[in-house]
């Protein structure tokens, strides 16, 4: 087992990765709602919004100690309720574009694409 559950609510839902550090704070933090939005005409229309986060510490050394910083990735999403197909469509070109900035364009240096970018390389 990866991840264990930790904590559990009606809109959140936190897990440790229970192989390599059962007590720090590695693990996935899960947000799900759905929210109400406003249209033309006074209907709403129920929108999912959430996110999941990946957190992993990190030790990084200077000259004179060791500090543990917290590494995290975050995939946040906001579509119409039911909406799998779209959902999934989304996450599929995200990574897409994600894939190429860290692979082609320095993303990990802090670096954002340049202007030339068209993302139709991959």
């Amino acid at each position: 087992m990866k991840y264990q559950n930790i904590a559990f609510s009606a809109d959140k839902a936190q897990f440790i990765d229970a192989v390599t550090n059962t007590a720090g704070p590695n693990g996935l933090i899960f947000t799900n709602m759905v929210k109400q939005a406003p249209l033309a005409g006074g209907a709403k229309a129920q929108m999912v919004n959430g996110s999941i986060t990946i957190n992993q510490p990190t030790s990084v050394v200077s000259s004179d100690s060791t500090t543990v910083l917290n590494e995290s990735l975050k995939l946040q999403w906001n579509f119409t309720r039911a909406s799998t197909a779209k959902l999934a469509a989304m996450r599929v070109e995200m990574l897409r574009c994600f894939d190429e900035a860290v692979a082609q364009h320095n993303l990990a240096m802090g670096l954002v694409p340049p202007v030339y970018v068209t993302f139709e390389s991959i």
